[in-house]
């Protein structure tokens, strides 16, 4: 298991019949993570840089989150937690991946506290 900060946008597309996602690209900032992630499900990885700053204290604090390549910007997002619902909340969802000339579908799993809030994103 490997931990990094990673910013990965997402298309929503269908698969026979199917939803999935495909991802575009993905930023990472281990660059161990990069090497071994291309080869297993085929989709862009970069090394990028990310800061993350908290605006206040506790669980419902506001946060600022920078991710840069090289001395270039590629997101900016600021958000502002309200509301907190109760419970921990499971989501699935597919990936669907051109690799080695076929499909690969990946199943990603996540578990999640959810917030509601607002938040603004630029991803340049």
């Amino acid at each position: 298991m490997l931990a990094y900060n990673a910013l990965l946008p997402a298309v929503r597309v269908r698969l026979n019949r199917r939803r999935r996602f495909t991802i575009t690209h993905i930023w990472l900032d281990r660059l161990s993570s990069i090497a071994g992630a291309r080869a297993l499900w085929g989709i862009p990885k970069q090394f990028a840089k990310f800061k993350v700053e908290g605006k206040g204290l506790g669980r419902g604090a506001a946060f600022e989150a920078h991710a840069e390549v090289g001395a270039q910007p590629i997101a900016f997002d600021q958000s502002r937690p309200r509301l907190a619902l109760p419970g921990w909340w499971r989501f699935q969802a597919h990936t669907a991946h051109s690799l080695a000339g076929s499909v690969k579908i990946t199943r990603a799993r996540a578990r999640a506290r959810l917030k509601i809030g607002s938040t603004a994103w630029l991803l340049a």
